[in-house]
This record gives C-alpha cells, structure tokens and sequence, in this order.
C-alpha cells in the first residue's frame, strides 16, 4: 500500500478531503490515517510502524496501542478534522524529507572515507603505471561507471597536447595504443583540459547546439562500443595545475 491519506469506513467523509477508505491492515510507512478510538483498538498487532495517526474518539482510560499523532473529539466539526489531517500530511512530507538528508548524508560520509582510503592508498604507490591504474579504477568505483580513459598533459614544440595513457572498460576488450588529442574544442578531455572545468553530459550523442567541444566517435566506430553518458574531469595539482585529464 503506497503512502498516503487513509480512513476506516466509520470516519469517511469527515476531513471534506481526498481520501482512501480501508479496512483496519498493513498501511505504508509515512501515511496518515484517521479512525476511530474503537476501530484502533482492535487493529491487529504489530501495528505498522511510521504511520501518522488521527484518532476520533474518547480514550477514556484505556490505552490504545499506539500513540496518536493528534487526538479529537469524536464531534469534531470537518473544519478542525481537516486542518488536523492537513496538518498530520505536512509533519509526513516533513518526516520524508528529514529521512532523504540523512540518507544523502550517510552516503557523504561514506564517499568521504572511501576518498581518504583511495588517498592514502595512491599516497603509498610509487610505480607510475600501478598509480595511473588505481586512479582510473577508483575514479570509475566512485562513480559506477562502466569505463574510463585517461589522459595526461604534456609539451611538444610548445604545444600542449593530451597524451593517452590508459583505458578500462567492462564491456569490450580495449587494445592499448599510444595516441594524442590537441587542448582545443575539438574533443571534450581536451576542452576540459584547456578551460579546467568539468563536462558531464547525460547523451553524447545529443550535445547542445552552441556545446563549446565535440565528441569524437572514433573509440565507438572501432570497438563496436557505444558511448552515451560521459564525465570528464581536469587532473590537477594541490596549486591548481593541470596534469591530465579523466573521462568516465
């Protein structure tokens, strides 16, 4: 059962608001339900934690086996039972909300110490090829990425160039061979390499018309690859220097 605005059958129609009569049951975390004191009580145990519930009635001294969200008279007028259920929905959308960050929040604290793992562990390699391998593999961890490529900036004859280094993929078998893209617009890891910002785009397929870079298909035509979202990010120094470049 989704989550929701719920009645019992003795209490609909009393909110003057859009509801879903159901029998006493399984109802989904987070909704609101109104009923009455007595139908409450003969809910059967357990009852389903995280539910709001608005109850109509006189408890008198008896407990009810839940506490409610809000208790009124059982002649409560549609005007008060409306702005309790109004009420009881925004403490629910509220509730979700809180869960939403602190799940966002869980997953920060876990990407922070799955970074410190993957700097210390870079810190500690000192072979060059083992290092440029931890950095793609762990790039493409963090971002579940199926494959990546990396490029590292170099000088020739005064131009800068990005010199092809490495590249991993799930999907097809990738053969090393040693090649180089200008800094310029004619590529995105060279676009990123020139202008230091990172490009995500979601179809490369279908770039924006005025997209200050291109995608090259060349990879694709050749493997039998394809290619749809891609994030390309600058390589730089603890000074802001850039050395390279990852696509994922």
């Amino acid at each position: 059962m989704a989550q929701g605005f719920y009645v019992t059958p003795e209490v609909a129609g009393r909110s003057g608001l859009s509801e879903t009569v159901i029998r006493p049951g399984p109802v989904a975390g987070g909704s609101v339900v109104l009923t009455s004191v007595d139908t409450l009580k003969t809910w059967a145990a357990p009852l389903p934690s995280g539910v709001l519930w608005l109850v109509l009635g006189d408890p008198g001294d008896g407990e009810l086996p839940v506490e409610p969200f809000m208790v009124l008279p059982p002649h409560a007028p549609a005007s008060t039972v409306q702005r309790a259920v109004l009420a009881a929905l925004e403490t629910a959308s509220l509730r979700l909300k809180l869960q939403d960050l602190q799940s966002e929040v869980h997953l920060a604290q876990e990407r922070q110490l799955e970074l410190a793992r993957i700097g210390i562990a870079l810190v500690a390699e000192r072979d060059l090829e083992r290092l440029l391998e931890r950095i793609l593999s762990s790039a493409r961890e963090l971002v579940c990425a199926d494959a990546g490529s990396l490029y590292l900036l170099e000088e020739r004859d005064g131009d800068k160039l990005l010199h092809f280094m490495l590249a991993q993929n799930d999907s097809v078998p990738v053969a090393f061979s040693a090649w180089s893209v200008p800094v310029d617009e004619s590529s995105m890891a060279g676009y990123v390499a020139a202008s230091g910002e990172c490009v995500s785009v979601e179809d490369v397929r279908y770039l924006a018309k005025d997209a200050p870079y291109h995608f090259n298909p060349s990879f694709d035509e050749a493997s039998g690859y394809y290619t749809r979202s891609l994030l390309t990010v600058p390589m730089a120094t603890r000074t802001g220097e850039i050395v390279g470049v990852l696509q994922l």
